[in-house]
């Protein structure tokens, strides 16, 4: 799927395209470093409201089934073909 150029641009839509730049940035973390504890996510530094954003993107991504958080907090992609897509992505773009 990943060598078919259309379906590739499919997966990069639903990054792209339909996540915000929160979104993106986790979704790119947990792509590219692999599951993480949720705290893990909020930078030391983030402001509160840069902290609700970065809580609001987690559970719109969980919410809508993108990531998957297990029992002890761990988020991770829920669908291999899309962390795929963003691994490919930053390996093309030197990410």
């Amino acid at each position: 799927m990943l060598a078919d150029r259309y379906q590739m641009a499919v997966l990069l839509a639903i990054y792209e395209e339909r996540m915000d730049k929160d979104e993106q940035a986790i979704a790119r973390v947990l792509a590219l470093e692999g599951a993480r504890p949720k705290k893990e996510l909020f930078p030391a530094d983030a402001s509160i409201e840069q902290k609700r954003q970065i809580r609001d993107a987690i559970a719109n991504m969980v919410d809508t089934t993108i990531l998957v958080e297990q029992a002890d907090g761990t988020l991770g992609h829920r669908y291999g073909l899309l962390r795929r897509a963003i691994q490919q992505q930053a390996e093309e773009l030197g990410l």
